[in-house]
């Protein structure tokens, strides 16, 4: 009924692709089974969530999906994300470590930490640049 695909419509046409509704003509015939899907269970949900973490994904892997599938999907990108959080913040005390061995001036300058890494990995990662520059000085003397 109109009641039911009117606010599909003008949801996905403004929040979720961003473009005027006077554009959705074409993506109703080509995808016609995205109006199937529950506006208040399952477009709106999901695209908040993808919304929330950055997620940029086309409707068919937005919608199709099973909810175990699409959670799956959204640990993932969480997972990868973390760990690139991580990476970031290993990198920059691998930076300040080195500068500091350096003398160079700025190495004491305040250096953020990202605010994704938390305490025990800021520790993991400042025990792995330790543990990195021994090696190269082991290197050295050999």
């Amino acid at each position: 009924t109109e009641k039911n695909l009117r606010p599909k419509v003008h949801y996905l046409a403004e929040h979720v692709l961003k473009v005027p509704l006077n554009k959705m003509g074409r993506l109703l015939v080509t995808c016609p089974h995205m109006l199937g899907y529950s506006l208040e269970k399952r477009i709106k949900p999901r695209h908040l969530v993808l919304e929330k973490r950055g997620m940029r994904v086309g409707l068919s892997r937005m919608l199709a999906p099973a909810d175990v599938e699409f959670r799956r999907m959204v640990r993932l990108h969480d997972r990868k994300h973390k760990e690139r959080a991580r990476q970031q913040g290993v990198l920059a005390l691998a930076v300040r470590a080195h500068a500091s061995v350096q003398h160079l001036p700025w190495a004491h300058a305040p250096f953020p930490r990202p605010p994704s890494l938390p305490d025990e990995d800021q520790q993991t990662a400042g025990a792995q640049v330790v543990q990195a520059e021994e090696e190269v000085r082991e290197e050295e003397v050999e």
